[in-house]
């Protein structure tokens, strides 16, 4: 639907691309092109409130081959015969729905790639919700409700150079009945700050999964649930601490697409941070989907469509 491609001298660029406020209109191609591509090297994309359908039987949705720095917000991307987005650079992904693709919900490649995602709906994928194969990866991976994959909820792989510091954050996610792991770490050099995730599965899969070296060797996690509700697998190369529970989150309908916590969820006001300086300020909930108790239409959610 829409290609870019810089040629000459230029190595930058720049798009403002938005649907009306509350319309959502659809950019839809039927045959296995890319609705949005970028081949060029164009960065400083802004794509927002709309809806991207791919209807053929292979090719990703949004497809981001040069220097990235792109921004999708409010989009829903769907039936892609391909990964939803592809990107071997950046992107910020915010608010969106990305679901019915036959690949990866998000697919992060290259040398070197940043992700942002926050407050998305990643769900119903024939592979993975998002992947990162980046040699020096960096993930902020933020309030995502990430369920119904084939593949792994979240998957960090790739031949990671070693690491001195954090490089991704993992954060108030709700990661739900992916058929594979719910999160998997295939790399001994992957730093990950795990915090306030809820992760729930039938133990047919881990839920957590450090396939080399452990979560504790160069990673920082605390203030999860790990919960399966049959099977034996639940968390492995990960010990769960004093802070986190492997009760049930008691979500209120997850099957129907509700990720809400009950009133006696252990996800409620157990979250981090809590009281700190000097000051007891209320705990966060566990989870991408906060519960606001004592008023009508009491869930807060992550943007969900």
């Amino acid at each position: 639907f829409i290609t870019i491609r810089i040629s000459g001298d230029s190595t930058t660029g720049f798009i403002n691309l938005r649907g009306k406020t509350g319309v959502r209109p659809v950019l839809e191609v039927t045959n296995t092109s890319n609705v949005i591509v970028n081949t060029g090297g164009a960065g400083g994309w802004y794509i927002s409130n709309l809806e991207l359908k791919q209807g053929g039987a292979s090719g990703n949705v949004v497809s981001v081959a040069g220097a990235g720095n792109v921004v999708l917000d409010n989009i829903k991307v769907t039936d892609g015969g391909g990964d939803c987005v592809n990107v071997n650079n950046n992107i910020i992904v915010l608010n969106s729905e990305l679901t019915g693709c036959g690949g990866n919900g998000i697919s992060a490649s290259g040398a070197s790639s940043s992700i942002i995602i926050v407050g998305n709906y990643i769900h119903a994928n024939g592979a993975s919700g998002i992947v990162n194969t980046a040699t020096t990866p960096a993930a902020q991976i933020l309030s995502n409700v990430i369920s119904l994959n084939t593949g792994r909820g979240i998957y960090f792989s790739g031949a990671v150079g070693a690491a001195t510091a954090i490089q991704s954050v993992v954060a108030g996610n709700t990661i739900y009945n992916n058929t594979d792991s719910g999160f998997e770490v295939t790399d001994a050099d992957f730093a990950v700050l795990l915090r306030n995730n809820i992760f729930q599965g039938e133990g047919t899969a881990y839920n957590v999964e450090w396939v080399a070296g452990s979560a504790e060797t160069r990673s920082s996690h605390g203030y999860n649930i790990f919960y399966i509700s049959g099977g034996a697998n639940n968390v492995t190369g990960l010990t769960v601490n004093s802070t986190e529970s492997t009760s049930s989150p008691l979500l209120t309908n997850p099957g129907s697409g509700d990720f809400s916590i009950g009133s006696s969820s252990p996800a409620k006001a157990t979250g981090f941070p809590g009281q700190f300086l000097g000051a007891n300020l209320g705990y966060m909930d566990m989870g991408a989907v906060q519960l606001q108790a004592g008023s009508s239409g009491n869930r807060i959610g992550p943007g969900l469509q």
